[in-house]
């Protein structure tokens, strides 16, 4: 009896210590011991701002964008600003906003990001408005404002500036002096019938555009009108054109876009009494005038327009000077402070030159505008300089007195 109850409490015992070195065990591991440690939950860190938005100055008639760049724990929730107001479903790192208008001039753009951590809100970025661009892939004028923001065109004078009366411009793609050509002086006792000129070629990325100038000594005694209309096509602009009888000449330059623009070109005579009412009318049906010249052998001035099918409704108002060369960058400046912009020039001493001025219906918002003077190199005188980058473009020039006649818009 004794021997069984000294077994039994044996099996007793051992089986109470088998018990406390389980719970021994569970208890070890749940605070940390022996067992595989629970890990903490991770650490947020709240947005910080490494690129702030950027003040700029964007031409009416495009659009605005700002953009930021921020740090932290995702997600990031973003909410931009316009002075102040929260803007419906602005929530991305960058914002753009609609077409600019006169009344965006000083408004003010910021974004707030947060995290579960915390948040952080910008600077604050200041839109001013510039002068009307056009529309892009509106090739009809001021082209260099449909170049890529930042493009640089080649440095240096682009131009052989011989000794001749009258210059067709060199056609740029690059933005520079889209061709805008004076009638010759029959005057002078110059080569009449030479138009020197030339243009760059853009890089291959930005070859889309081409421009070309030619002259024909027998389009005149054919047709000038069939010798227009032949090099006329969709995707091609004349920027600028001299029709000279007493040569038999005509000389023109333009542009080719790569693809199919849907650009229509309208040859349209005119006397000096009607050049205003054609051009008005032109601008009400949202055509551009882009070449200008006299012809006097008929005594008439020749119009090109073009229309555009990428735009049918702007509607523009217009004016046109026929100025004394003494008066023609007093009067083209004077046009730019009313909000023209000179989309056609020719002419010649003898007649006068023709400044056609257009302008979006009531934007009256001065252009700025830029004019220089020159000795010419037949002269002896400097080779042109250029005050502003080239990828502000010349809209025309031209001889005058023994000067050359640049301005810049």
């Amino acid at each position: 009896m004794i021997v069984f109850n000294t077994v039994k409490a044996r099996g007793i015992r051992k089986a109470l210590a088998l018990l406390f070195l389980s719970i021994g065990t569970t208890l070890l591991t749940s605070c940390g011991g022996t067992g595989a440690a629970v890990k903490p939950p991770p650490i947020s860190y709240a947005p910080t701002i490494t690129t702030q938005p950027a003040s700029q100055t964007m031409l009416l008639g495009r659009e605005a964008t700002f953009s930021v760049t921020a740090s932290g724990t995702a997600p990031l929730l973003y909410q931009w600003y316009k002075n102040g107001s929260a803007i419906g479903g602005a929530n991305s790192t960058s914002f753009t906003t609609p077409v600019v208008t006169a009344a965006d001039n000083n408004t003010t753009y910021s974004v707030t990001i947060s995290n579960t951590a915390g948040s952080v809100t910008s600077s604050t970025a200041t839109l001013l408005t510039g002068p009307r661009a056009p529309k892009l892939g509106d090739w009809r004028y001021l082209q260099f404002e449909q170049l890529p923001p930042g493009f640089i065109s080649p440095p240096g004078d682009p131009y052989e500036l011989g000794s001749v009366e009258g210059y067709i411009q060199g056609v740029f793609p690059a933005a520079l002096r889209m061709g805008h050509i004076p009638n010759l002086n029959s005057g002078t006792p110059f080569d009449l019938c030479s138009w020197p000129g030339g243009f760059f070629s853009l890089p291959p990325s930005f070859a889309y555009i081409t421009g070309s100038y030619n002259q024909s000594n027998s389009a005149y005694e054919i047709d000038y009108s069939s010798y227009l209309a032949s090099i006329n096509s969709s995707n091609t602009i004349i920027l600028s054109m001299d029709i000279q009888p007493l040569c038999g000449d005509i000389a023109i330059s333009a542009i080719q876009i790569a693809n199919d623009n849907g650009f229509d070109m309208r040859i349209e005579p005119v006397t000096a009494t009607t050049l205003q009412s054609q051009v008005s009318s032109d601008g009400a049906s949202s055509r551009i005038v882009t070449a200008v010249s006299f012809d006097d052998a008929t005594n008439q001035i020749i119009l090109l327009s073009y229309g555009w099918q990428g735009d049918t409704t702007t509607a523009y108002e217009a004016k046109t000077v026929i100025a004394q060369p003494a008066d023609v960058l007093t009067d083209a400046a004077s046009l730019a402070s009313q909000g023209y912009f000179i989309s056609a020039f020719g002419g010649n001493e003898h007649d006068g030159f023709i400044l056609v001025a257009m302008r979006v219906q009531g934007d009256n918002t001065p252009r700025p505008y830029w004019l220089l003077q020159l000795n010419s190199p037949r002269q002896g005188g400097d080779q042109p300089t250029y005050p502003i980058p080239f990828t502000q473009g010349f809209v025309f020039w031209y001889f005058y007195n023994g000067d050359t006649q640049f301005a810049q818009q």
